[in-house]
């Protein structure tokens, strides 16, 4: 969820209690417009960078190279503060590198390329109990479109990284689609 900041170089258990959390625990958030802190300012030094703080309670920060604000998908805050803890029952992890489909249209006997669609990096998680399930299905999708005029792919959708999760406990259900593009939310409660 971030970088760990030491004062000289770290001991041997000084990192044996660091834990990477998993992906179905973490949603996006975003930085700042402005860097915490970068060497732009009274350091001499050869390699430039900055710190960018994610914009959240846990008071995680993000160290970058040079001054460039990072990209969005780094910034990661916990998904759920009130998840129920305990291990897990069922569990599941999948990934596939690259997914792709082209439609094609038979104009007179000829194949011209119409769409294609692209997902990379597809991740399925699958956590949980019998009272608490959780998934997550993070993806990079990109979409291009056939220009026969110049007879060229355009893109369509520009490329863009996206997280599919749903959650589902005895006191609700929540679907969630976040992308950089747009984000839906919906969450559903059972009455008893």
């Amino acid at each position: 969820m971030g970088c760990v900041a030491c004062k000289g170089p770290p001991k041997g258990d000084d990192l044996s209690c660091l834990r990477c959390i998993r992906s179905d625990m973490v949603t996006g958030d975003q930085f700042p417009d402005e860097s915490l802190w970068d060497t732009s300012v009274g350091i001499a030094s050869t390699d430039s960078f900055s710190l960018w703080s994610v914009g959240h309670e846990v008071g995680t920060f993000i160290v970058r190279k040079g001054f460039k604000k990072p990209p969005k998908r780094f910034a990661l805050k916990l998904a759920n503060p009130k998840m129920p803890s305990g291990s897990d029952g069922m569990v599941l992890d999948a990934e596939l590198k690259n997914f792709s489909v082209a439609v094609f249209d038979d104009y007179e006997g000829l194949m011209v390329p119409l769409l294609n669609v692209s997902l990379g990096c597809i991740g399925l998680n699958f956590y949980g109990r019998s009272d608490y399930m959780n998934s997550t299905l993070n993806f990079s999708l990109a979409s291009r479109s056939y220009n026969d005029k110049y007879d060229d792919w355009e893109p369509l959708i520009e490329p863009t990284d996206g997280f599919l999760r749903y959650g589902l406990t005895s006191h609700h259900t929540t679907i969630s689609l976040t992308t950089l593009i747009f984000h839906l939310h919906f969450r559903g409660y059972s009455v008893e």
